[in-house]
């Protein structure tokens, strides 16, 4: 009798760390996600990063150089951020950032790669289209973010973007 006892606490003791184990595992690839997320992730927006956009651009290349097709590159810098980070702080311009996702990929189809490049730089792969879409990519992006405004602490915001886009075609250089 005095052992049954003991073996019930050892039993239990035993089935706590087995829980323990197994929720020190699930974080444990939790983190590993995460980790392998923010590789080619911006941590701010969720978006694309540097990385995976120049990934997907050496890519395109090769296929533009192979195969001939046109791709395109639209890139987008924001007008006067560092206005709004030295007003307001840092905190209003990540805000910024984030809430400008939603308004970007509403322009964009789902293939089109969407990625922050920069404190204030986007770029757009856009693979397998004209020169002509890719401009009229570029000007609906400008057209919605300039319809945005941007609230802060009861200050509303009219912020522009300048908008540049190159054709991906065979002759194009490296990246």
């Amino acid at each position: 009798p005095p052992l049954e006892g003991l073996k019930r606490e050892v039993l239990a003791l035993a089935g706590d760390f087995q829980s323990r184990e197994l929720r020190l595992q699930e974080k444990v690839d939790t983190l590993r996600q995460q980790a392998f997320f923010l590789t080619t992730h911006d941590a701010l927006t969720g978006l694309a990063n540097r990385k995976s956009l120049e990934e997907r651009l050496e890519s395109a290349i090769a296929s533009a150089r192979s195969l001939g097709g046109t791709h395109a590159l639209v890139y987008l810098d924001i007008d006067f951020l560092h206005r709004i980070n030295d007003a307001f702080g840092h905190l209003a311009g990540d805000d910024l950032l984030r809430r400008l996702v939603p308004v970007l990929q509403g322009c964009l189809r789902e293939e089109e790669l969407l990625a922050r490049i920069g404190g204030d730089e986007f770029a757009v792969l856009i693979e397998n289209c004209s020169a002509d879409y890719a401009l009229q990519a570029g000007t609906r992006l400008r057209d919605a973010f300039q319809a945005w405004q941007f609230v802060w602490a009861a200050h509303a915001f009219q912020v522009g973007v300048s908008v540049g886009a190159v054709a991906i075609t065979r002759p194009t250089g490296t990246l």
